[in-house]
């Protein structure tokens, strides 16, 4: 086993926590030529790395090493309680996906019957449920891909329940998708939202990008998979959309109605205020914008 010390963080690219998530972050991070990363035990919570390359140099979790160097692509998970030690070699970036240990036990016990529930460390290839989640938190955290709280709490739960489902120490049963759309299919359909927000959507259009059928689109959209319908899932993207470019550019106020997929800035108008209690001008005002 090599002996990583001091242990310190690849470089902070971005992150997540100054948004205030609750239950789960994301950051992009820079690894220095030469320096050797980690982290101590962390009891409270669980990561996941995620890189989009080969990784070369030995990885060491809770004190024994882990194989990567067959991997295209590691996805690496790092259970809570167990420390984490690198030595990159050179510079490489990486995705860095924490989600507290509490809300993965609680989700296991409540979804799959699993009290307790914990973790092997672990190195493998390709997890497209997972990887797929990374991808539009990070899109978040840029501002590429604005999510309001609801939709963060949703992958924050499908992120949870897909850990202790295939990753536990204690054999699951599959986990049953009837009724819902599953995480990979999910993340799909919000990554076409999110490219095409200035665009007319409808449940038929969602439908053919999930590959299911319009039915079970609604009723699991709103049932089982965001907790609202696709209409009022869509007019929440829209209006974080329009929060975000109230707050972080001078675009005008008619512009962004119809980058966000309103009719006009009166449409506009009336729903922001609606959900936010101000109008998107008070909005902006108060906000820095």
């Amino acid at each position: 086993m090599n002996d990583f010390s001091p242990r310190t963080e690849a470089s902070l690219l971005v992150s997540s926590a100054p948004l205030g998530w609750p239950d789960i972050t994301i950051e992009a991070r820079l690894t220095k030529a030469g320096s050797a990363i980690g982290w101590p035990a962390i009891a409270t919570r669980h990561c996941v790395l995620f890189w989009d390359q080969p990784i070369g140099g030995a990885v060491v979790i809770g004190g024994a090493e882990l194989e990567t160097i067959h991997l295209a692509a590691p996805i690496i998970l790092v259970p809570a309680g167990q420390s984490f030690d690198y030595n990159p070699g050179i510079p490489q970036r990486f995705r860095k996906l924490r989600i507290d240990a509490p809300v993965v036990s609680r989700l296991a016990k409540s979804a799959l019957g699993l009290n307790p529930v914990s973790f092997q460390a672990a190195a493998f290839d390709e997890d497209q449920d997972l990887r797929g989640v990374a991808y539009p938190l990070s899109g978040a955290v840029t501002g590429h891909q604005p999510l309001d709280a609801e939709m963060i709490a949703v992958l924050a739960r499908e992120t949870a329940i897909h850990l202790a489902s295939n990753y536990s120490d204690v054999p699951t049963p599959r986990r049953d998708l009837s009724g819902r759309i599953a995480t990979a299919q999910l993340v799909r359909v919000l990554d076409y939202l999110a490219a095409k927000l200035d665009r007319r959507l409808s449940v038929a259009i969602l439908a053919r990008k999930a590959g299911l059928s319009i039915a079970h689109v609604s009723r699991a959209f709103a049932k089982k998979s965001t907790g609202r319908s696709p209409h009022a899932y869509i007019v929440g993207r829209r209006i974080a959309k329009a929060g975000h470019l109230l707050r972080n550019s001078s675009t005008p106020i008619d512009k962004i109605a119809a980058l966000c997929g309103f009719h006009d800035q009166t449409h506009l108008n009336r729903l922001f205020k609606r959900i936010t209690g101000h109008t998107p001008k008070q909005y902006r005002s108060r906000t820095g914008g």
